[in-house]
């Protein structure tokens, strides 16, 4: 309700960036509000434990990403030292440059092709590179390297740390109904589990077969006696 208000106060603006803060935050309050949705079906007991599974997919997914940062950025400034000798002038758009290439390789563009990076197809004139009128000449260390880098940095991302993601969900099922039962327990903190208690001494003794035997013996003379059979309960 909170954030639906200040959406609502900031589309009172005449100006346009009002309008689209509006908007911004009316989109982040229907989105809490789907979100909340979703909280009210666990307690379901067909949607609850999927919804659980998507939680703890979530949790993993974030450790594996953690992992996968790391790999894709020692790969990514590794291979771009390496491709060109010159150094580089840090920018927004150079940075850019150096995390696609990392990253498309996780999603299968490995291309081997370094035709475009060699005279006279390229330039090492900085000013034509940067302006995008000429591809940037590769070192010759890096024509001979690259291929190697890129294939070891993909053989550990789709090979490696893909079927890791793969073996992590596949326990994601057990520990989701471990978690339906510690939701069940919140809601009903009247339960208890309680320890198994030993017989006693005396009960053990009143249970044994003569004893048994014996009660219902006498259970059957008294019903017999009294012409229990016959009547109503």
């Amino acid at each position: 309700m909170v954030v639906y208000t200040v959406g609502m106060l900031l589309k009172l603006g005449d100006e346009k960036g009002f309008r689209d803060a509006s908007k911004m935050v009316l989109v982040l309050t229907f989105i809490l509000l789907c979100i909340r949705s979703l909280n009210t079906l666990m307690i379901s007991e067909i949607v609850g434990t999927k919804l659980i599974m998507i939680k703890r997919m979530f949790l993993d997914t974030f450790a594996f990403l953690t992992i996968m940062t790391v790999v894709t950025g020692c790969y990514c400034v590794s291979y771009y030292a390496i491709l060109f000798s010159d150094n580089s002038d840090l920018s927004y758009s150079e940075i850019e440059r150096i995390i696609q290439n990392g990253f498309w390789i996780v999603f299968g563009e490995n291309d081997l092709t370094y035709d475009n990076m060699k005279p006279p197809h390229c330039t090492t004139n900085k000013t034509l590179y940067k302006s995008g009128e000429m591809p940037r000449c590769a070192s010759e260390w890096g024509l001979h390297l690259g291929p190697y880098i890129k294939a070891m940095y993909a053989l550990i991302t789709i090979v490696l740390l893909l079927n890791l993601l793969i073996a992590m969900y596949s326990e994601i099922k057990a520990k989701a109904g471990y978690d339906c039962y510690e939701g069940f327990m919140r809601r009903h903190p009247q339960l208890a589990i309680r320890k198994p208690e030993g017989l006693s001494a005396a009960r053990e003794m009143m249970l044994s077969k003569h004893v048994v035997t014996s009660y219902f013996q006498l259970l059957g003379n008294t019903v017999n006696r009294l012409k229990l059979f016959d009547k109503g309960s």
